[in-house]
């Protein structure tokens, strides 16, 4: 699966397509940020493996990531304070674990918004100069396991 990068339109819609294949599909964009800020996307299909792809989004841009185990997100070096990124999660198959990365130890994020009917929700994110997002999929467990 290729990745798609695409550009907001000037009435905030983005036009997404959804394959069905089997996994995790994330959309990630730079959002409200200034205009020189630089989301630095990073992603893995197999998380043993080294990086599958990156990608630098400028203001408005987005990019989907079909099936990854792992995405990683950072400032850009044109990036001034932070940066405004937002992450829509579309698979009802994977749970996906935030975690913040910066100078002191790792913080994981324990709130997101409830999902809807499908599964998919957003989470939006500030990163800052020397921070990382960290966006892990799982897949979770059945009922009745533990």
């Amino acid at each position: 699966m290729s990745v798609k990068k695409d550009k907001k339109s000037t009435e905030g819609n983005v036009r997404r397509v959804t394959k069905g294949f089997y996994g995790s599909e994330a959309y990630i964009e730079n959002r409200d940020s200034g205009r020189s800020d630089i989301l630095v996307v990073e992603y893995w299909k197999d998380i043993d493996a080294p990086p599958t792809g990156s990608e630098e989004l400028e203001l408005n841009q987005g990019v989907t990531i079909p099936d990854f185990d792992m995405i990683v997100c950072s400032c850009g070096y044109r990036s001034g304070p932070s940066v405004h990124g937002v992450i829509w999660n579309d698979s009802p198959r994977a749970e996906l674990w935030i975690f913040r990365e910066g100078h002191g130890p790792r913080e994981y994020i324990d709130f997101l918004p409830p999902p809807d009917a499908n599964g998919a929700f957003s989470f939006a994110f500030d990163v800052g100069p020397g921070e990382v997002y960290r966006f892990i999929a799982v897949s979770p467990l059945q009922e009745g396991q533990t």
